[in-house]
């Protein structure tokens, strides 16, 4: 009985893994999953186009044969996206929804102008910088870059400086940050106000006096924080 029993499970689950090679089978061939839209999220860089041809992912290809992971990694070749994600909606639709780096400030180089993001990854190479783009001065990053790579040197007083200035939701309001001395940082505003913050020390401090001078609406002449106990404004004679 035991003997009759085993067979009798044994056979059982042959079945059931005929049935499920079956199934995939059926799911992997059947023209009710090949591939009938494909939509594209989050894009402003880019054209939906762009990225469904960057993808390889194709209207007619089967749902489940489509590599996602695979195309993701292609997508996030592409220098202005940060971040790719795909989605299968059964049986015929693919989402791709993209999250894309933004361009944070452009470095003048051998090359010409650099820009990149707040990390550091190159976005583009240009001959021009864009007028409404923040520049960062005195940070040498040498030649030979390429779009997608990280800027080895970025690390440090450019980078604290940027993402403290984001925090402090200032950023978009800078025309450049100036660190060819690093014992006097000096930022300057798109209207003109011009902040002398010193060294490092109490960065994160001296950046938040230079928000509440800003949120005062003093938007022209000289904000000295190079001493946090006692600092000054002076206007524009």
């Amino acid at each position: 009985m035991a003997k009759k029993h085993r067979k009798s499970n044994r056979k059982k689950a042959f079945v059931i893994i005929l049935i499920i090679v079956a199934i995939i089978v059926a799911g992997m061939t059947a023209p009710f999953f090949n591939i009938k839209t494909i939509t594209v999220s989050g894009v402003s860089k880019l054209t939906e186009e762009e990225v469904i041809s960057q993808s390889e992912i194709k209207v007619g290809g089967n749902i489940f044969r489509t590599n996602i992971h695979r195309a993701e990694n292609r997508l996030e070749k592409i220098p202005y996206i940060k971040e790719a994600k795909i989605y299968r909606k059964f049986p015929n639709i693919v989402k791709i929804k993209i999250v894309e780096s933004e361009l944070a400030a452009y470095i003048k180089s051998e090359q010409g102008f650099v820009g990149v993001d707040i990390n550091g990854k190159v976005l583009e190479i240009s001959d021009n910088n864009d007028a409404g783009t923040m520049t960062l001065t005195g940070l040498d990053i040498g030649a030979n870059h390429q779009t997608g790579e990280n800027i080895k040197d970025f690390s440090g007083v450019a980078k604290d400086c940027m993402e403290k200035l984001a925090e402090c939701e200032i950023l978009s309001l800078v025309a450049d940050i100036n660190i060819e001395n690093t014992s006097n940082i000096i930022i300057t505003t798109r209207e003109g106000l011009e902040a002398h913050l010193g060294n490092t020390d109490e960065l994160d401090y001296k950046i938040k006096l230079l928000q509440n001078v800003i949120s005062q609406g003093y938007t022209s002449g000289i904000f000295d924080a190079t001493n946090t106990s006692q600092p000054t404004f002076r206007k524009n004679k």
